[in-house]
């Protein structure tokens, strides 16, 4: 009969969350894009085609905020099988 080894791994990761209003994206506009400060800018995106919202513009604004979230892994553990 096979022997079956099992190998348990353990991954410890963050979970990061950024919510950017359109103040937020207009000031990285100025800071890092070079836009005038009293410049004109309208913040959005379009939903692709294929749903019920598709082709739907939607502002991005301090009610509805551009959320961005990234993971981070920290450490993995790993323990192997003790030997017989």
């Amino acid at each position: 009969m096979p022997k079956v080894t099992t190998v348990e791994d353990t991954v410890i990761k963050t979970v990061n969350k950024i919510e950017l209003d359109a103040d937020d994206l207009r000031l990285m506009m100025v800071k890092h894009h070079k836009v005038p400060k009293g410049a004109v800018v309208r913040i959005y995106f379009q939903v692709p085609g294929g749903g019920d919202w598709s082709g739907e513009v939607v502002d991005i604004s301090s009610h509805s905020p551009l959320t961005v979230e990234w993971e981070t892994k920290v450490e993995t553990t790993r323990k192997l099988p003790e030997e017989d």
